[in-house]
């Protein structure tokens, strides 16, 4: 009885204590917006802010790969289990396609998700709003913490990625700010060096131009 009146506890808290926007996730998002394609593993929600996540790039997070898919917005994470799946990235889920629904915690609305699995990874093929509740998988909230240190693991993979983006950039400016911000993100040291790679990349296709 103490267990399950701790995790409500935590629930609670996750739910309804998390104010302030995460600084980590407004730089993601950003990301984002200037260039999904390096962020390939990502989807958009279609219809509220955040993102779906099933492939998880973080070496911490290897369990969970192809049995949790995870919604994150600015102040809290959802993770939902696929069939098959068990509590802490246990449970077995054979490779195939499956059609899920996800609802409750942090999604306003149901969604229908078509999720595809192979032995490689995992990825989420299309994603449809539903207007009644329809039986969701199993989920619950998880302390935003945890999902930081994937968005760390992403936003390292997109700067890194973008270094062979730059020719496809017309306008440098956004790009410039977005460097500014994440070299000066507390204590993200890696990130520093990342953006501080990317941006001597930009000043050299650029020739020093703003």
């Amino acid at each position: 009885m103490f267990d399950m009146t701790r995790h409500h506890l935590r629930q609670f808290r996750f739910r309804w204590l998390a104010w302030r926007a995460d600084p980590l996730y407004l730089l993601f998002e950003r990301m984002y917006q200037l260039d999904p394609q390096p962020l390939d593993t990502v989807t958009p929600h279609p219809g509220q802010r955040g993102f779906l996540l099933t492939h998880f790039s973080c070496a911490d997070f290897a369990r969970y790969r192809g049995r949790e898919i995870a919604f994150f917005n600015e102040r809290q994470v959802a993770v939902y289990w696929l069939p098959g799946a068990a509590h802490s990235g246990g449970g077995y889920v054979p490779s195939g396609q499956y059609s899920v629904t996800v609802a409750g915690h942090a999604l306003r609305r149901p969604l229908q998700l078509l999720v595809h699995k192979d032995d490689e990874q995992t990825r989420i093929h299309a994603v449809t709003l539903q207007s009644r509740g329809l039986k969701s998988v199993q989920g619950g909230f998880i302390n935003f913490a945890i999902i930081a240190r994937e968005l760390h693991c992403l936003m390292l993979l997109w700067l890194e990625r973008m270094q062979w983006r730059l020719d496809d950039i017309d306008d440098c400016g956004p790009l410039r700010d977005l460097l500014d911000c994440a070299r000066q993100l507390p204590g993200q040291t890696q990130m520093k060096a990342s953006a501080d790679a990317l941006m001597a990349a930009l000043v050299h296709r650029t020739g020093g131009r703003q």
